[in-house]
């Protein structure tokens, strides 16, 4: 007896279903999978970047501001010197991210040119 587009009572996928098998003959993504991939990271990496510029540019005007009220007193001089090191550490640890970023994208270029050969 055949139970078509069903789970059979065994447990067994049902007749006329295919399984596909990995084996080391074949990939697991193709070559075109691949370039869609590399496009969609490289697309991500612009972005992110253009969304740390952005943000750079709201915290610089921010500190503009802070330093505009600066003459006003010890409060304002205050928070203006805390802003100006809170700043300069997201610089830092933007820094390190865009630097990670480039590691792993050089890496994931070698292994498409690995994938290529």
């Amino acid at each position: 007896m055949r139970f078509p587009l069903a789970v059979d009572p065994t447990g067994l996928l049902a007749w006329g279903w295919h399984v596909p098998q990995v084996c080391k003959e074949t990939p697991m993504m193709d070559k075109v999978q691949m370039e869609m991939a590399k496009t969609l990271w490289e697309q991500s990496r612009a972005a992110a970047r253009q969304a740390q510029d952005a943000w750079a540019m709201v915290l610089k005007s921010q500190q503009t501001l802070l330093n505009s009220m600066r003459p006003a007193g010890a409060p304002f001089a205050m928070a203006a010197d805390q802003f100006e090191k809170l700043v300069q550490f997201q610089a830092e640890q933007q820094q390190a991210a865009v630097a990670f970023l480039e590691k792993v994208s050089a890496d994931y270029a070698k292994l498409l040119e690995q994938q290529k050969k």
